[in-house]
């Protein structure tokens, strides 16, 4: 009641407070964006369309225990994977996506359109989207459609 019995001056304090914390809300997100949009180039390119990859056929069920404590909750990747270089699994008896390493892969093959060369590439990372299945994309599964971030500095 105090705010509109002070001649009207503590209700426009409010709104004047308010409308300062948006502006200041609105510039700092403008201002990120706009390093965001700085910082990283945007490359645009089409997804190619490819079949996808049901979870049956991307893992395989591991069961564990005897017969009467039997578990099948761990799952076993039966496709080509990329992990990093710091990649440290977790307690094997803990861990529910088991990645085999045979399966994982450092390198890639990258084409040079106009030289017509093919050269191998150290992976960096598998980028965000795969056409195939987010949970790919988060295993780092390499399929058909993955885009994969490499080193081509040599070139």
């Amino acid at each position: 009641m105090s705010a509109w019995n002070g001649g009207g001056s503590g209700m426009e304090r409010v709104i004047l407070v308010t409308e300062e914390r948006a502006r200041k809300r609105l510039a700092r997100a403008g201002h990120k964006q706009s390093h965001d949009v700085q910082r990283l180039p945007v490359l645009t390119f089409a997804l190619p369309k490819v079949r996808g990859i049901f979870e049956d056929e991307m893992f395989k069920v591991v069961t564990t225990g005897k017969k009467t404590h039997q578990k099948s909750w761990k799952r076993i990747v039966t496709k080509h994977i990329f992990v990093g270089e710091g990649f440290t699994g977790q307690n094997p008896k803990a861990e529910r996506f088991i990645r085999p390493m045979g399966l994982r892969q450092k390198f890639a093959h990258v084409s040079h359109l106009t030289l017509g060369v093919t050269f191998k590439a150290p992976i960096f990372s598998v980028k965000k989207k795969n056409p195939q299945n987010p949970m790919c994309t988060r295993r780092g599964v390499l399929t058909r459609g993955a885009v994969v971030e490499v080193n081509v500095s040599e070139l």
